[in-house]
């Protein structure tokens, strides 16, 4: 047998080494776009999980490595994956970097320009960030009142006058005046699923979140039942009533929403 051909045979039978998850990971850490082609194109699934259910994709736009995120979408990643440790996908944490050019991309491979586009552009003065949102996120106007808000409490002018010039509007006034009785009936500890809990006291009058701020947050009445920040439209929380008694309420982000239930026992207190 000549050496060539024992030379091809020994190729043939050999096993080939196939690319691992590491690799794929490695690769995208460092910003190794070839690297991340081999490694699909050796085998690794796109969305394979890794710790806590992150993927690919989420280091991707977590680094800001945007021909790679490209070509993870090409090669048919889920731009909507969420992990399992803070719930968050590769858009989370592009809006935590203030990446307009990685989410512009993954808005248009299919993930939804939510709410907290606006809000970490005007809370980070991001005029860019902002635009995107206006263009992309269509927000209501409680979303631009809140996101008026942010930009005038961080002393962003530029992104304040680019609100304005969108339609935002400072929130109508939270001063509807609520019966002594039932506003001291709302004052006690509540507690959410997650075991999160929020107490609130009357002071002056006024419904205070005492563990919402270091100093107390003080709510103004929409309503009956209903309290938030004077300054901002979002979040309210809306009492629910069990025989004229607050039995919870339910915190209101607008684009979600977390019950609390009053704990047992708890009784009323009033501070003057």
């Amino acid at each position: 047998m000549r050496a060539g051909t024992l030379v091809a045979l020994v190729a043939f039978v050999a096993p080939t080494l196939a690319a691992t998850p590491d690799d794929l990971l490695d690769a995208v850490r460092r910003g190794d776009l070839a690297g991340v082609r081999a490694a699909l194109d050796g085998g690794v699934a796109v969305d394979t999980p890794f710790r806590y259910g992150r993927t690919a994709l989420s280091f991707a736009a977590d680094r800001g490595h945007l021909e790679i995120a490209r070509l993870l979408l090409d090669r048919g990643a889920d731009p909507n994956q969420k992990d399992t440790f803070y719930s968050a996908t590769a858009m989370t944490w592009a809006v935590d970097k203030g990446n307009v050019g990685m989410l512009r991309l993954l808005i248009e491979r299919g993930a939804p320009a939510g709410p907290e586009l606006l809000q970490s552009g005007a809370r980070e003065g991001n005029a860019e960030l902002v635009a995107l949102a206006l263009e992309k996120a269509k927000p209501a106007a409680d979303e631009l009142s809140g996101a008026l808000a942010e930009a005038r409490e961080a002393k962003h002018d530029a992104v304040v006058e680019q609100l304005t010039r969108a339609g935002a509007r400072p929130p109508t006034p939270a001063d509807f005046v609520v019966e002594a009785a039932t506003l001291a009936s709302y004052a006690g500890l509540y507690r959410n699923e997650a075991g999160n809990e929020l107490r609130f006291e009357i002071r002056e009058g006024k419904l205070v979140c005492v563990n919402c701020s270091p100093q107390g947050m003080v709510l103004g009445a929409v309503d009956a039942v209903t309290f938030r920040e004077p300054a901002r439209p979002r979040p309210r929380l809306v009492f629910s009533l069990a025989e004229g008694k607050p039995s919870g309420f339910v915190l209101d982000f607008g684009n979600r929403q977390v019950s609390y239930r009053r704990a047992e026992g708890e009784a009323a207190k009033e501070k003057p």
